[in-house]
């Protein structure tokens, strides 16, 4: 399937651009699922923390492997949760579109499609995936 080129590209801005940003929009567009949207600011990392581990079974994802992951454990439309912060919760989110690539929306960067980084792997700590799928 055709990636929509709109994935990619986006200026960064917590809250309206960002990495659970660029989830929802893949999920919304590519399988016609809706995942609501919960506020996120500047300080988000510190106030809610927990952000994803809170929600995702609210949302319809269930727990599919914990850390240690392989890229092998994961299937099309699975989302890795990172902890790539300085924080005991996940941080970053990215959804997996095979053969080692991942989109996703890195901190002050343009959302991407890219090879799954070593140092990424290293620090996921959930694999979660629809119900639906």
């Amino acid at each position: 399937k055709e990636l929509i080129p709109s994935y990619i590209g986006r200026e960064f801005k917590i809250g309206t651009s960002d990495c659970f940003t660029v989830v929802k929009y893949y999920f919304k567009k590519t399988l016609n699922l809706t995942i609501n949207d919960y506020s996120r600011d500047n300080d988000w990392a510190r106030l809610t923390p927990d952000l994803y581990e809170k929600n995702y079974a609210n949302e319809g994802f269930r727990v599919v492997k914990e850390a240690p992951i392989e890229l092998s454990d994961a299937k099309l439309h699975d989302v890795f949760l990172f902890r790539l912060l300085a924080t005991d919760y996940a941080s970053h989110a990215a959804v997996y579109l095979n053969n080692g690539f991942i989109l996703h929306h890195p901190h002050n960067k343009y959302s991407t499609i890219e090879k799954m980084p070593d140092s990424y792997l290293r620090r996921a700590v959930l694999l979660v995936r629809h119900n639906t799928l």
